[in-house]
């Protein structure tokens, strides 16, 4: 990922917020008792879309 100078605090804080954003997604039906496995492998397909998505958005 290659930002433009100064952009650092911003781009931290897009990955905060999609990281923040998966995670909650995540943990939702992991309390309504669904299966850990199943929720590993979408929580990972989801932060592999988000990081991507703010890739695209700062640039990379």
């Amino acid at each position: 990922m290659e930002a433009v100078s100064g952009d650092a605090p911003l781009v931290a804080a897009l990955l905060a917020a999609a990281y923040r954003t998966v995670a909650v997604e995540t943990i939702r039906p992991r309390l309504e008792g669904e299966d850990m496995a199943e929720l590993a492998v979408s929580h990972r397909e989801r932060l592999a879309r988000a990081f991507d998505a703010v890739d695209r958005l700062v640039g990379g």
